[in-house]
Protein backbone atom coordinates (compact mmCIF):
# COMPACT_ATOMS: atom_id res chain seq x y z
CA UNK A 1 0.00 0.00 0.00
CA UNK A 2 2.80 2.41 0.83
CA UNK A 3 4.69 1.52 -2.38
CA UNK A 4 1.56 2.23 -4.43
CA UNK A 5 1.12 5.65 -2.86
CA UNK A 6 4.78 6.45 -3.38
CA UNK A 7 4.44 5.59 -7.08
CA UNK A 8 1.50 8.02 -7.46
CA UNK A 9 3.45 10.79 -5.76
CA UNK A 10 6.39 10.14 -8.04
CA UNK A 11 4.24 10.38 -11.16
CA UNK A 12 2.67 13.60 -9.91
CA UNK A 13 6.07 15.14 -9.24
CA UNK A 14 7.35 14.18 -12.71
CA UNK A 15 4.21 15.57 -14.41
CA UNK A 16 4.49 18.85 -12.52
CA UNK A 17 8.19 19.22 -13.43
CA UNK A 18 7.49 18.46 -17.10
CA UNK A 19 4.67 21.00 -17.19
CA UNK A 20 6.89 23.71 -15.71
CA UNK A 21 9.60 22.93 -18.26
CA UNK A 22 7.15 23.24 -21.16
CA UNK A 23 5.81 26.57 -19.85
CA UNK A 24 9.34 27.95 -19.50
CA UNK A 25 10.23 26.85 -23.03
CA UNK A 26 7.17 28.56 -24.55
CA UNK A 27 7.92 31.75 -22.60
CA UNK A 28 11.51 31.83 -23.88
CA UNK A 29 10.34 31.31 -27.47
CA UNK A 30 7.83 34.22 -27.19
CA UNK A 31 10.48 36.53 -25.70
CA UNK A 32 12.87 35.62 -28.50
CA UNK A 33 10.25 36.40 -31.16
CA UNK A 34 9.48 39.73 -29.54
CA UNK A 35 13.17 40.61 -29.51
CA UNK A 36 13.49 39.66 -33.17
CA UNK A 37 10.38 41.71 -34.04
CA UNK A 38 11.61 44.69 -32.04
CA UNK A 39 15.00 44.41 -33.66
CA UNK A 40 13.34 44.38 -37.09
CA UNK A 41 11.23 47.51 -36.48
CA UNK A 42 13.80 49.47 -34.48
CA UNK A 43 16.81 49.40 -36.76
CA UNK A 44 19.83 51.30 -35.46
CA UNK A 45 21.24 53.23 -38.44
CA UNK A 46 24.33 55.45 -38.57
CA UNK A 47 24.98 57.60 -41.66
CA UNK A 48 27.20 60.56 -42.45
CA UNK A 49 26.47 61.53 -46.07
CA UNK A 50 26.84 64.98 -47.64
CA UNK A 51 25.30 65.83 -51.06
CA UNK A 52 25.02 62.23 -52.30
CA UNK A 53 22.45 60.95 -54.84
CA UNK A 54 19.32 59.48 -53.30
CA UNK A 55 19.90 55.95 -54.66
CA UNK A 56 23.29 55.87 -52.88
CA UNK A 57 21.58 56.69 -49.61
CA UNK A 58 19.05 53.88 -50.23
CA UNK A 59 21.91 51.40 -50.68
CA UNK A 60 23.52 52.50 -47.40
CA UNK A 61 20.25 52.04 -45.54
CA UNK A 62 19.68 48.60 -47.05
CA UNK A 63 23.12 47.45 -45.80
CA UNK A 64 22.29 48.46 -42.22
CA UNK A 65 18.70 47.13 -42.13
CA UNK A 66 16.53 44.31 -43.37
CA UNK A 67 14.49 46.68 -45.57
CA UNK A 68 14.64 47.11 -49.35
CA UNK A 69 13.60 50.06 -51.53
CA UNK A 70 11.25 49.88 -54.49
CA UNK A 71 11.22 52.85 -56.90
CA UNK A 72 11.29 53.99 -60.50
CA UNK A 73 14.62 55.23 -61.88
CA UNK A 74 12.91 58.10 -63.70
CA UNK A 75 11.41 59.32 -60.41
CA UNK A 76 14.86 59.47 -58.79
CA UNK A 77 16.04 61.83 -61.53
CA UNK A 78 13.77 64.46 -59.92
CA UNK A 79 15.44 64.11 -56.52
CA UNK A 80 17.88 66.62 -55.08
CA UNK A 81 21.24 65.65 -53.54
CA UNK A 82 20.77 64.33 -50.01
CA UNK A 83 22.60 65.15 -46.81
CA UNK A 84 22.01 62.74 -43.91
CA UNK A 85 23.81 62.72 -40.57
CA UNK A 86 22.39 60.29 -37.99
CA UNK A 87 23.87 58.06 -35.32
CA UNK A 88 22.04 54.99 -33.98
CA UNK A 89 18.80 56.46 -35.35
CA UNK A 90 15.62 54.56 -36.12
CA UNK A 91 14.55 53.78 -39.63
CA UNK A 92 11.66 56.21 -39.46
CA UNK A 93 13.89 59.10 -38.34
CA UNK A 94 16.44 58.33 -41.06
CA UNK A 95 13.80 58.28 -43.81
CA UNK A 96 12.39 61.64 -42.68
CA UNK A 97 15.82 63.26 -43.21
CA UNK A 98 16.24 61.55 -46.57
CA UNK A 99 12.95 62.77 -48.02
CA UNK A 100 13.06 66.25 -46.51
CA UNK A 101 12.58 68.87 -49.23
CA UNK A 102 12.28 66.17 -51.87
CA UNK A 103 9.51 65.82 -54.52
CA UNK A 104 9.15 62.21 -53.40
CA UNK A 105 7.44 60.41 -50.53
CA UNK A 106 7.31 56.84 -49.27
CA UNK A 107 5.23 54.14 -47.65
CA UNK A 108 6.32 50.96 -45.83
CA UNK A 109 4.77 47.62 -46.70
CA UNK A 110 6.23 44.82 -44.55
CA UNK A 111 9.97 44.87 -45.40
CA UNK A 112 9.64 47.04 -48.53
CA UNK A 113 9.93 50.83 -48.69
CA UNK A 114 7.93 52.06 -51.70
CA UNK A 115 9.03 55.42 -53.12
CA UNK A 116 6.52 57.49 -55.15
CA UNK A 117 6.19 61.04 -56.38
CA UNK A 118 4.28 63.60 -54.33
CA UNK A 119 0.91 64.75 -55.70
CA UNK A 120 1.12 68.32 -56.93
CA UNK A 121 -0.80 70.79 -54.75
CA UNK A 122 -3.32 72.69 -56.90
CA UNK A 123 -2.82 76.43 -56.81
CA UNK A 124 -6.10 78.33 -56.64
CA UNK A 125 -6.03 81.80 -58.01
CA UNK A 126 -7.58 84.38 -55.69
CA UNK A 127 -11.17 85.24 -56.63
CA UNK A 128 -11.63 88.54 -58.36
CA UNK A 129 -14.18 91.06 -57.12
CA UNK A 130 -17.14 91.78 -59.38
CA UNK A 131 -20.09 94.16 -59.12
CA UNK A 132 -23.37 92.32 -59.67
CA UNK A 133 -26.63 94.11 -60.42
CA UNK A 134 -30.10 93.04 -61.47
CA UNK A 135 -33.83 93.09 -60.79
CA UNK A 136 -36.03 90.85 -58.64
CA UNK A 137 -39.61 89.98 -59.72
CA UNK A 138 -42.41 87.91 -58.24
CA UNK A 139 -44.26 84.97 -59.78
CA UNK A 140 -46.47 87.40 -61.76
CA UNK A 141 -43.50 89.17 -63.31
CA UNK A 142 -43.97 92.31 -61.22
CA UNK A 143 -41.03 94.00 -59.53
CA UNK A 144 -40.50 93.04 -55.89
CA UNK A 145 -39.10 95.69 -53.48
CA UNK A 146 -37.55 94.86 -50.11
CA UNK A 147 -35.90 91.60 -51.18
CA UNK A 148 -32.80 90.74 -49.11
CA UNK A 149 -29.82 89.79 -51.31
CA UNK A 150 -27.06 88.08 -49.31
CA UNK A 151 -23.65 86.68 -50.27
CA UNK A 152 -23.80 83.05 -49.16
CA UNK A 153 -21.59 82.31 -46.18
CA UNK A 154 -21.18 85.98 -45.23
CA UNK A 155 -23.14 88.76 -43.55
CA UNK A 156 -22.86 91.07 -46.56
CA UNK A 157 -26.35 91.91 -47.81
CA UNK A 158 -28.34 94.58 -49.64
CA UNK A 159 -32.07 95.22 -50.14
CA UNK A 160 -33.80 95.77 -53.48
CA UNK A 161 -35.27 99.24 -54.02
CA UNK A 162 -38.86 100.24 -54.89
CA UNK A 163 -38.33 99.01 -58.47
CA UNK A 164 -36.84 95.68 -57.38
CA UNK A 165 -33.31 96.69 -58.42
CA UNK A 166 -30.23 95.73 -56.42
CA UNK A 167 -26.44 96.05 -56.67
CA UNK A 168 -23.78 94.22 -54.65
CA UNK A 169 -20.01 93.59 -54.86
CA UNK A 170 -18.84 90.00 -54.38
CA UNK A 171 -16.30 87.42 -55.51
CA UNK A 172 -16.86 86.25 -59.08
CA UNK A 173 -17.25 82.65 -57.85
CA UNK A 174 -19.61 83.42 -54.93
CA UNK A 175 -23.33 82.58 -54.61
CA UNK A 176 -26.16 85.06 -53.99
CA UNK A 177 -29.21 84.26 -51.81
CA UNK A 178 -32.53 86.03 -52.51
CA UNK A 179 -35.13 85.93 -49.70
CA UNK A 180 -38.47 87.62 -49.08
CA UNK A 181 -41.40 86.96 -46.70
CA UNK A 182 -43.83 84.48 -48.24
CA UNK A 183 -41.40 83.43 -50.99
CA UNK A 184 -38.89 80.61 -51.21
CA UNK A 185 -35.18 81.38 -50.88
CA UNK A 186 -33.41 81.24 -54.26
CA UNK A 187 -29.70 80.64 -54.83
CA UNK A 188 -27.88 82.04 -57.85
CA UNK A 189 -24.15 81.33 -58.48
CA UNK A 190 -22.44 84.43 -59.89
CA UNK A 191 -20.10 82.59 -62.29
CA UNK A 192 -18.49 85.90 -63.33
CA UNK A 193 -21.86 87.35 -64.41
CA UNK A 194 -22.36 91.08 -63.94
CA UNK A 195 -26.16 91.02 -64.41
CA UNK A 196 -28.42 88.52 -62.61
CA UNK A 197 -32.22 88.89 -62.82
CA UNK A 198 -34.25 86.68 -60.50
CA UNK A 199 -37.92 85.64 -60.26
CA UNK A 200 -39.08 84.36 -56.85
CA UNK A 201 -41.81 81.77 -56.30
CA UNK A 202 -44.46 81.74 -53.57
CA UNK A 203 -43.88 79.45 -50.61
CA UNK A 204 -47.23 78.44 -49.08
CA UNK A 205 -45.51 76.95 -46.01
CA UNK A 206 -44.00 80.32 -45.17
CA UNK A 207 -47.37 82.05 -45.66
CA UNK A 208 -48.69 80.03 -42.71
CA UNK A 209 -46.21 81.94 -40.52
CA UNK A 210 -47.73 85.34 -41.46
CA UNK A 211 -50.39 86.82 -39.17
CA UNK A 212 -52.74 89.75 -39.72
CA UNK A 213 -52.50 92.73 -37.37
CA UNK A 214 -54.15 96.11 -37.26
CA UNK A 215 -51.67 97.82 -39.58
CA UNK A 216 -51.12 95.01 -42.11
CA UNK A 217 -49.17 91.74 -42.08
CA UNK A 218 -46.09 90.63 -40.15
CA UNK A 219 -44.12 87.48 -39.69
CA UNK A 220 -45.22 85.54 -36.62
CA UNK A 221 -41.71 85.65 -35.10
CA UNK A 222 -41.73 89.48 -35.29
CA UNK A 223 -45.11 89.99 -33.62
CA UNK A 224 -44.63 91.25 -30.06
CA UNK A 225 -48.33 91.92 -29.36
CA UNK A 226 -50.94 89.33 -28.41
CA UNK A 227 -52.28 88.06 -31.74
CA UNK A 228 -54.01 84.72 -32.14
CA UNK A 229 -54.60 82.96 -35.45
CA UNK A 230 -57.19 80.25 -35.88
CA UNK A 231 -56.16 77.37 -38.13
CA UNK A 232 -59.11 76.89 -40.45
CA UNK A 233 -58.26 73.20 -40.87
CA UNK A 234 -58.99 72.70 -37.15
CA UNK A 235 -62.51 74.14 -37.32
CA UNK A 236 -63.57 73.06 -40.82
CA UNK A 237 -65.45 70.05 -39.46
CA UNK A 238 -67.26 72.02 -36.74
CA UNK A 239 -70.78 72.62 -38.07
CA UNK A 240 -72.50 75.57 -36.39
CA UNK A 241 -75.02 78.25 -37.30
CA UNK A 242 -72.50 81.07 -36.78
CA UNK A 243 -68.74 81.34 -37.04
CA UNK A 244 -68.27 82.71 -33.49
CA UNK A 245 -69.24 79.31 -32.07
CA UNK A 246 -66.31 77.81 -33.96
CA UNK A 247 -63.87 79.86 -31.85
CA UNK A 248 -64.73 77.94 -28.67
CA UNK A 249 -61.59 76.32 -27.25
CA UNK A 250 -59.37 77.41 -30.14
CA UNK A 251 -57.45 80.36 -28.64
CA UNK A 252 -56.00 81.10 -25.22
CA UNK A 253 -57.71 84.01 -23.49
CA UNK A 254 -60.83 83.86 -25.69
CA UNK A 255 -63.99 82.67 -23.91
CA UNK A 256 -67.05 81.72 -25.97
CA UNK A 257 -70.39 81.17 -24.21
CA UNK A 258 -73.61 80.16 -25.91
CA UNK A 259 -76.01 81.51 -23.31
CA UNK A 260 -79.13 80.16 -24.99
CA UNK A 261 -79.99 77.00 -26.87
CA UNK A 262 -82.04 78.96 -29.41
CA UNK A 263 -80.77 78.12 -32.93
CA UNK A 264 -79.01 81.15 -34.36
CA UNK A 265 -79.13 82.86 -30.96
CA UNK A 266 -76.61 85.26 -29.51
CA UNK A 267 -73.13 84.25 -28.37
CA UNK A 268 -71.15 86.05 -25.66
CA UNK A 269 -67.41 86.36 -26.40
CA UNK A 270 -64.88 87.77 -23.93
CA UNK A 271 -61.27 88.39 -24.89
CA UNK A 272 -59.02 88.40 -21.82
CA UNK A 273 -61.97 88.77 -19.45
CA UNK A 274 -64.53 91.49 -18.86
CA UNK A 275 -63.34 95.02 -19.61
CA UNK A 276 -66.23 97.18 -18.44
CA UNK A 277 -69.30 97.17 -16.20
CA UNK A 278 -72.02 98.80 -18.29
CA UNK A 279 -70.50 99.49 -21.70
CA UNK A 280 -70.47 95.86 -22.84
CA UNK A 281 -67.74 93.29 -23.30
CA UNK A 282 -68.32 92.34 -26.93
CA UNK A 283 -65.30 92.52 -29.25
CA UNK A 284 -65.19 94.44 -32.50
CA UNK A 285 -65.68 92.33 -35.63
CA UNK A 286 -63.98 93.45 -38.84
CA UNK A 287 -65.19 91.54 -41.90
CA UNK A 288 -63.16 92.16 -45.06
CA UNK A 289 -62.14 95.55 -43.63
CA UNK A 290 -65.65 96.65 -42.57
CA UNK A 291 -66.19 97.05 -38.78
CA UNK A 292 -69.21 95.47 -37.13
CA UNK A 293 -70.06 96.03 -33.46
CA UNK A 294 -72.89 93.63 -32.56
CA UNK A 295 -74.74 94.24 -29.33
CA UNK A 296 -75.43 91.03 -27.46
CA UNK A 297 -78.94 89.64 -27.91
CA UNK A 298 -79.75 86.14 -26.81
CA UNK A 299 -82.37 85.77 -29.58
CA UNK A 300 -80.43 87.38 -32.45
CA UNK A 301 -76.85 87.08 -33.68
CA UNK A 302 -75.70 89.23 -36.63
CA UNK A 303 -72.80 86.85 -37.31
CA UNK A 304 -75.28 84.03 -37.97
CA UNK A 305 -76.07 85.75 -41.28
CA UNK A 306 -72.59 84.86 -42.56
CA UNK A 307 -72.00 81.40 -44.00
CA UNK A 308 -69.04 79.95 -42.02
CA UNK A 309 -67.91 78.04 -45.12
CA UNK A 310 -67.17 81.38 -46.83
CA UNK A 311 -64.47 82.26 -44.26
CA UNK A 312 -60.83 82.21 -45.40
CA UNK A 313 -59.05 83.17 -42.14
CA UNK A 314 -59.74 84.41 -38.61
CA UNK A 315 -57.30 86.41 -36.44
CA UNK A 316 -57.92 87.71 -32.92
CA UNK A 317 -56.18 90.88 -31.69
CA UNK A 318 -56.04 90.83 -27.91
CA UNK A 319 -54.04 93.84 -26.67
CA UNK A 320 -53.91 97.59 -27.15
CA UNK A 321 -50.80 97.50 -29.35
CA UNK A 322 -52.55 95.31 -31.93
CA UNK A 323 -55.92 97.10 -31.79
CA UNK A 324 -54.62 100.69 -31.73
CA UNK A 325 -55.83 101.40 -35.27
CA UNK A 326 -59.47 100.83 -34.22
CA UNK A 327 -59.42 103.19 -31.24
CA UNK A 328 -61.88 102.73 -28.37
CA UNK A 329 -63.98 100.34 -30.46
CA UNK A 330 -61.22 97.77 -30.09
CA UNK A 331 -60.95 98.07 -26.30
CA UNK A 332 -62.53 94.63 -25.88
CA UNK A 333 -60.39 93.05 -28.60
CA UNK A 334 -60.82 92.72 -32.36
CA UNK A 335 -61.74 89.68 -34.43
CA UNK A 336 -60.54 90.02 -38.04
CA UNK A 337 -62.45 87.89 -40.55
CA UNK A 338 -61.42 87.49 -44.18
CA UNK A 339 -63.77 85.82 -46.64
CA UNK A 340 -62.71 83.66 -49.55
CA UNK A 341 -61.56 85.17 -52.85
CA UNK A 342 -60.51 83.55 -56.10
CA UNK A 343 -56.80 82.92 -56.66
CA UNK A 344 -54.92 83.82 -59.82
CA UNK A 345 -54.57 80.93 -62.20
CA UNK A 346 -57.00 78.70 -60.29
CA UNK A 347 -60.51 77.56 -61.17
CA UNK A 348 -62.60 75.31 -58.93
CA UNK A 349 -66.09 74.16 -58.05
CA UNK A 350 -66.63 73.11 -54.42
CA UNK A 351 -69.73 71.49 -52.95
CA UNK A 352 -70.14 71.05 -49.19
CA UNK A 353 -73.03 69.28 -47.53
CA UNK A 354 -73.78 67.73 -44.18
CA UNK A 355 -76.75 66.61 -42.15
CA UNK A 356 -77.16 65.50 -38.55
CA UNK A 357 -79.49 65.00 -35.62
CA UNK A 358 -79.39 66.96 -32.36
CA UNK A 359 -80.60 65.24 -29.21
CA UNK A 360 -80.65 66.08 -25.51
CA UNK A 361 -78.37 63.86 -23.48
CA UNK A 362 -80.21 61.63 -20.96
CA UNK A 363 -78.20 63.06 -18.07
CA UNK A 364 -79.35 66.57 -19.07
CA UNK A 365 -83.06 65.76 -19.08
CA UNK A 366 -85.21 67.28 -16.35
CA UNK A 367 -86.59 64.70 -13.93
CA UNK A 368 -90.37 65.08 -13.95
CA UNK A 369 -92.98 63.68 -11.49
CA UNK A 370 -95.53 61.22 -12.78
CA UNK A 371 -99.21 62.05 -12.36
CA UNK A 372 -99.58 59.74 -9.34
CA UNK A 373 -96.40 61.17 -7.74
CA UNK A 374 -97.73 64.71 -8.15
CA UNK A 375 -101.08 63.71 -6.61
CA UNK A 376 -99.26 62.22 -3.61
CA UNK A 377 -97.26 65.45 -3.35
CA UNK A 378 -100.48 67.50 -3.17
CA UNK A 379 -101.95 65.20 -0.48
CA UNK A 380 -98.71 65.34 1.57
CA UNK A 381 -98.63 69.12 1.24
CA UNK A 382 -102.18 69.36 2.67
CA UNK A 383 -101.24 67.00 5.51
CA UNK A 384 -98.23 69.15 6.40
CA UNK A 385 -100.42 72.27 6.30
CA UNK A 386 -103.05 70.86 8.63
CA UNK A 387 -100.42 69.50 11.00
CA UNK A 388 -98.71 72.88 11.16
CA UNK A 389 -101.93 74.57 12.25
CA UNK A 390 -102.94 71.70 14.60
CA UNK A 391 -106.15 70.74 12.84
CA UNK A 392 -107.21 67.25 11.72
CA UNK A 393 -106.37 66.32 8.14
CA UNK A 394 -109.32 66.91 5.84
CA UNK A 395 -109.11 65.14 2.46
CA UNK A 396 -111.82 67.41 1.12
CA UNK A 397 -109.31 70.24 1.10
CA UNK A 398 -107.35 68.39 -1.63
CA UNK A 399 -108.65 68.96 -5.20
CA UNK A 400 -110.78 66.05 -6.33
CA UNK A 401 -108.43 65.26 -9.23
CA UNK A 402 -105.62 64.37 -6.77
CA UNK A 403 -107.52 62.40 -4.08
CA UNK A 404 -106.80 58.98 -5.67
CA UNK A 405 -103.13 58.93 -6.85
CA UNK A 406 -103.15 55.26 -7.85
CA UNK A 407 -105.86 55.89 -10.43
CA UNK A 408 -103.84 58.55 -12.25
CA UNK A 409 -100.94 56.39 -13.42
CA UNK A 410 -97.87 57.88 -15.12
CA UNK A 411 -99.65 60.73 -16.86
CA UNK A 412 -97.81 62.99 -19.35
CA UNK A 413 -94.03 63.63 -19.31
CA UNK A 414 -94.14 67.27 -20.33
CA UNK A 415 -90.39 67.56 -20.80
CA UNK A 416 -90.44 64.91 -23.52
CA UNK A 417 -93.67 66.34 -24.86
CA UNK A 418 -92.08 69.71 -25.70
CA UNK A 419 -88.66 68.44 -26.86
CA UNK A 420 -87.59 66.39 -29.86
CA UNK A 421 -84.65 65.01 -31.85
CA UNK A 422 -83.96 67.99 -34.13
CA UNK A 423 -82.45 67.60 -37.62
CA UNK A 424 -79.74 69.94 -38.93
CA UNK A 425 -78.59 70.31 -42.54
CA UNK A 426 -76.38 72.51 -44.66
CA UNK A 427 -75.71 72.80 -48.40
CA UNK A 428 -73.40 75.25 -50.14
CA UNK A 429 -71.63 75.45 -53.49
CA UNK A 430 -68.71 77.70 -54.45
CA UNK A 431 -67.51 78.50 -57.96
CA UNK A 432 -64.26 80.43 -58.40
CA UNK A 433 -62.16 81.38 -61.40
CA UNK A 434 -58.98 83.41 -61.53
CA UNK A 435 -56.97 84.80 -64.44
CA UNK A 436 -53.99 87.14 -64.45
CA UNK A 437 -56.30 90.17 -64.40
CA UNK A 438 -59.79 89.14 -63.31
CA UNK A 439 -60.74 86.98 -60.33
CA UNK A 440 -64.31 86.08 -59.43
CA UNK A 441 -65.99 83.91 -56.80
CA UNK A 442 -69.68 83.04 -56.33
CA UNK A 443 -71.17 80.98 -53.52
CA UNK A 444 -74.66 80.02 -52.47
CA UNK A 445 -75.67 78.29 -49.27
CA UNK A 446 -78.65 76.98 -47.37
CA UNK A 447 -78.58 76.19 -43.65
CA UNK A 448 -81.38 74.85 -41.46
CA UNK A 449 -81.24 74.01 -37.77
CA UNK A 450 -84.36 72.97 -35.92
CA UNK A 451 -84.36 73.45 -32.17
CA UNK A 452 -84.69 70.61 -29.70
CA UNK A 453 -87.66 72.54 -28.26
CA UNK A 454 -90.81 72.40 -30.37
CA UNK A 455 -91.56 75.39 -32.60
CA UNK A 456 -87.97 76.72 -32.55
CA UNK A 457 -85.57 76.78 -35.46
CA UNK A 458 -83.30 78.81 -37.73
CA UNK A 459 -82.99 78.99 -41.49
CA UNK A 460 -80.48 80.92 -43.60
CA UNK A 461 -80.29 81.52 -47.35
CA UNK A 462 -76.96 83.15 -48.27
CA UNK A 463 -75.30 84.40 -51.45
CA UNK A 464 -71.84 85.83 -51.86
CA UNK A 465 -70.12 87.25 -54.92
CA UNK A 466 -66.82 89.09 -55.26
CA UNK A 467 -64.96 90.23 -58.36
CA UNK A 468 -61.46 91.74 -58.46
CA UNK A 469 -60.15 93.33 -61.66
CA UNK A 470 -56.57 94.61 -62.14
CA UNK A 471 -57.47 97.49 -64.43
CA UNK A 472 -53.92 98.87 -64.38
CA UNK A 473 -50.61 98.31 -62.66
CA UNK A 474 -51.08 98.72 -58.90
CA UNK A 475 -54.78 99.56 -59.45
CA UNK A 476 -57.43 96.98 -58.57
CA UNK A 477 -61.19 97.48 -58.67
CA UNK A 478 -63.39 95.10 -56.71
CA UNK A 479 -67.05 94.38 -56.05
CA UNK A 480 -68.39 92.45 -53.04
CA UNK A 481 -72.02 91.40 -52.57
CA UNK A 482 -73.30 89.29 -49.66
CA UNK A 483 -77.12 89.25 -49.42
CA UNK A 484 -78.60 86.98 -46.72
CA UNK A 485 -82.17 86.03 -45.82
CA UNK A 486 -82.77 84.34 -42.47
CA UNK A 487 -85.78 83.04 -40.54
CA UNK A 488 -85.86 82.53 -36.76
CA UNK A 489 -88.68 80.70 -35.03
CA UNK A 490 -88.69 81.55 -31.32
CA UNK A 491 -91.37 79.89 -29.18
CA UNK A 492 -94.34 80.19 -31.53
CA UNK A 493 -93.31 83.59 -32.86
CA UNK A 494 -91.40 84.16 -36.08
CA UNK A 495 -88.72 86.85 -36.32
CA UNK A 496 -87.06 87.99 -39.55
Amino acid sequence: MQLKLSGKRLRRALSSKLLKTMKLTVLLIIIGCLQISAKGYSQAITLNINGAPLDKVFSAIEKQSDYHFFYKYNDLKLANPVTVQVANASLEETLKQCFKNEPLTYSIEQKTIIVIKKEPVPVTAPAAKIKVAGQVKDEKGETLPGVVVTIKGTNNAVISDSQGNYSIEADDNATLLFSFVGYGVKEEPINKRAVINVQLELDNKQLNEVVVIGYGNQERKDVTGAVGTVKMANIAEIKTASLDLKLAGQLAGVTVNQVTGTPGGGVAINIRGAGSVGAGDNPLYVIDGFPLSPDFDQYSNPLSTINPDDIESISVLKDAASTAIYGSRGSNGVILITTKHAKKGEASITLNTFTGIQTILPQSELKMMTASQFAEFRIQAQQDYDKFYGVPFDISQVPAAYRDPAALGAGTNWFKAVTRAAPQQNYDVTVSNGTDKVRSLFSAGYFEQQGTVLNTGFQRYSLRANIDDDVAKNVTVGLNLAPTYSLRNLHNRSCR
